[in-house]
């Protein structure tokens, strides 16, 4: 009789072959027949941005290597070591966080998750995960990967009562935090009460020569932040804001009226490269975009 295979087994075995095998001493592990490997996005994220952890399977077995609910491939799975530096380990809610997966023989393939939609990350402060894949009686460990979650640093802040809620105030904030040489600016909504983080976005890389600017339209449900980006650049990003998050609806690249001559010229030539025209009102226009912005150089 096939003896029947529980979650309390799943991470009793899953235990001790950690301890066995000594994979928590921070280099990656290979199992005989899959080679596994992670990294994050960011050494550092702002509290409340996706948490973006990479997963890459090399299948070096025989036979493809399935993760689903069916029959023999239930005894594969992904699972998410997380470590907070005051709560230690944190508990999953979501148990799948890669889903399923199919990978072929002598073939590979990454996958990604967003950390926050597996565990409940409200608090700053150092974070250490692994990733841990069982084949069957293998199991494999990616490297210890350590990463910190950061309020960023504020440049400024409005509160405001949440349209049709007059008991719901809103605050909004803008906060930059340095990544990759340059500063990146975050639109941060917290609620209070309840005292949650209705949300938080990228707006781009900022250059804080000129201060940002938040200008709310009338309905009170949608704002603009307006943002210098580089010398002669300016970023105008239209938000809509409601009791389910934040959603941006437009960004527009803007060319400084004030800029010199040459600096003109050069920009406009980049932008007919980029297939692009000039507005009226004699700035840049660019179509806009839903995803993160992206930095300029």
């Amino acid at each position: 009789m096939q003896r029947r295979y529980t979650k309390r087994n799943f991470f009793r075995r899953t235990l001790s072959l950690l301890t066995w095998a000594g994979l928590f001493s921070g280099s990656m592990v290979m199992a005989q027949s899959l080679e596994v490997d992670s990294t994050m996005a960011h050494d550092a994220f702002v509290l409340y941005e996706p948490l973006t952890l990479r997963l890459s399977l090399v299948n070096q077995g025989g036979s493809p290597f399935i993760v689903d609910d069916y029959g023999e491939h239930e005894l594969n799975s992904f699972l998410i070591h997380l470590k907070g530096q005051e709560d230690g380990y944190l508990t999953p809610r979501n148990k799948k966080p890669f889903g399923s997966a199919m990978v072929m023989p002598k073939e590979s393939q990454e996958l990604q998750v967003n950390l926050m939609d597996v565990f409940s990350i409200t608090k700053p402060g150092r974070y250490h995960a692994q990733v841990i894949v069982t084949r069957g009686e293998e199991v494999a460990a990616t490297r210890l990967m350590m990463f910190d979650v950061v309020q960023g640093i504020e440049i400024g802040s409005v509160s405001r009562p949440l349209p049709e809620y007059d008991t719901i105030s809103r605050k909004y904030s803008l906060l930059y935090w340095p990544r990759n040489q340059v500063e990146m600016l975050f639109l941060r909504i917290d609620e209070t009460p309840p005292g949650r983080c209705a949300g938080l976005v990228q707006l781009g890389n900022v250059v804080r020569f000129t201060a940002p600017q938040i200008e709310f339209a009338e309905d009170g449900a949608s704002l603009t932040v307006l943002h210098q980006s580089s010398r002669d650049l300016f970023i105008r990003t239209s938000v809509k804001t409601d009791r389910d998050g934040i959603e941006i609806t437009d960004r527009q690249k803007l060319l400084d009226p004030n800029q010199s001559p040459m600096a003109r010229a050069v920009l406009l030539r980049q932008a007919a490269e980029r297939g692009e025209s000039e507005s009226e009102d004699g700035f840049q226009r660019r179509v806009h975009s839903t995803g993160p912005a992206e930095p300029n150089p």
